[in-house]
């Protein structure tokens, strides 16, 4: 992995010059394991329109459930985006967590790398226990013998692989001046792995910022740096990476982390049991389900409050499977039962829906329901048939159609006689489906110009079973 500031030069020795971190170059692992490094984490932008994701930018590294460092120069352009754990390939969905904030070091300077490290909470925990916190801050030093680089940046021949790369490296911080001008071996490390018959260094490339340079002791891993440059002359050079010397921003990280999660908890976030509500995307598990004599479904209550949204506008979804589809048309329904009842002819002239399904762990969204404002009202319990376009078919699956869309009410009337909307259907055919046997779904409601992500920008509710009993 050889990494540097992406699109930036900065001349700081004689000739020798650095830019962002990327990816391990000349790697000891070219494909690692999620297991092997449970806690690398990558960053990737979102569109703001569709919520999809678009591009990797950064690494970085989970220390806890919550809390994940990255360096400070990824974050600056402050771009919409989310953190992927668990993620075997850059095809794979991986775990998909929202950010609720982070803070840049507050003397970071992009001209001469210093202080190059940020802070970041997740809105949601991940599943992933990390140890890492508590044993870097017992010990945050080289280890005697295992210390490696781990990144999802390029390798030397500035290739992206697909798959997260690791390097075994040495300490050569005491070489540091020697190849940057500004380098600071209080703040920063220099380190590598260094071929003497070919006097080049394995270490990070393009992609790798913000990622962790490891030690292992006694079979525990702490974090001892943070990738933050290499020499503008890029992958395959005769230097060592930088990083930030994370035991030297220990107060930092531990007063930032403090003060977020106080500031998430002193806005009434409710964050549910993760065994009520599944964020793990490639699990081979599905949510606990119930059934009649009529259908089978599956519920999950989502997160409400601070750090998605201060008013969510859903409570929980349900994905059902009906036994007796009755006139045909329904093989499958996406319950959404609202956390504030609405006037039917509020949610029908200003109310739009973005329902989006995945069908498998790759990152993509195989078909969605895009339902825009109309004229007129809504009749609950009478079911919508030409408010709703399907943006996507499944590939390889049958034509998606046959969509329906149904708002409920099981409120009794107020005082002007009128029934207030408190959940939606969205009903589809087996055609949408194929034989696919667990989806994955995201749904964004809108309404007066408030867009609400649920369970959250880019999170996904799921896996549900899809097999009939």
């Amino acid at each position: 992995m050889r990494r540097g500031f992406i699109g930036l030069v900065l001349t700081l020795f004689v000739g020798v010059s650095f830019i962002p971190a990327a990816g391990v170059s000349f790697p000891d692992n070219a494909n690692v394991k999620v297991d092997e490094a449970p806690y690398l984490i990558s960053l990737w932008t979102v569109d703001p329109e569709t919520y999809e994701r678009l591009e990797n930018f950064c690494s970085g590294v989970l220390i806890d459930q919550r809390t994940f460092l990255t360096a400070a120069h990824c974050l600056m352009e402050r771009k919409p985006f989310v953190v992927v754990t668990s993620q075997l390939n850059k095809k794979d969905r991986g775990e998909v967590l929202s950010v609720y904030n982070y803070k840049l070091h507050p003397r970071y300077s992009s001209s001469n790398g210093l202080n190059d490290i940020a802070v970041g909470i997740l809105n949601f925990p991940s599943r992933y226990k990390s140890p890492i916190w508590a044993n870097t801050k017992r010990n945050s030093d080289f280890s005697k013998t295992i210390n490696k680089i781990v990144g999802w940046g390029l390798d030397q021949n500035q290739v992206d692989t697909g798959f997260p790369m690791s390097a075994n490296v040495k300490d050569f911080t005491k070489s540091g001046p020697k190849y940057f001008k500004k380098f600071n071996s209080a703040t920063q490390i220099a380190a590598g792995k260094y071929n003497k018959t070919e006097k080049i260094y394995s270490g990070a490339c393009f992609g790798d910022s913000g990622g962790p340079l490891i030690a292992m002791n006694s079979g525990q891993a702490s974090v001892i740096g943070i990738t933050d440059y290499i020499s503008s002359k890029g992958c395959d050079v005769d230097v060592p990476t930088v990083f930030a010397r994370v035991k030297y921003y220990i107060p930092f990280i531990q007063s930032t982390r403090d003060a977020l999660l106080s500031q998430f908890k002193s806005e009434g976030t409710n964050l549910p049991e993760l065994d009520s509500l599944s964020l793990l995307p490639d699990s081979d598990s599905v949510l606990p389900g119930s059934g009649n004599e009529v259908s089978n479904w599956t519920l999950a209550t989502l997160q409400k409050g601070g750090g998605v949204s201060a008013e969510a506008d859903v409570d929980s979804l349900m994905f059902q499977t009906f036994k007796n589809s009755g006139d045909g048309f329904y093989d499958y329904s996406i319950n959404t039962y609202l956390t504030n009842p609405i006037e039917p002819c509020v949610e029908k002239q200003k109310g739009s829906w973005l329902v989006q399904v995945a069908l498998d762990s790759r990152q993509r969204i195989d078909f969605a329901f895009k339902i825009n404002p109309g004229t007129g009202c809504y009749v609950p319990g009478v079911t919508v048939y030409d408010a709703e376009q399907i943006l996507k078919t499944p590939p390889a699956q049958g034509v998606c159609r046959d969509v329906g869309v149904k708002p409920w009410s099981y409120l009794e009337k107020d005082s002007t006689t009128k029934t207030k909307i408190d959940s939606f259907s969205f009903f589809f055919g087996k055609s949408c489906i194929g034989t696919s046997k667990k989806i994955w779904i995201r749904i964004n409601h809108e309404i007066n110009d408030r867009g609400d992500i649920e369970p959250g920008l880019d999170m996904w509710a799921g896996p549900f079973a899809t097999a009939i009993p």
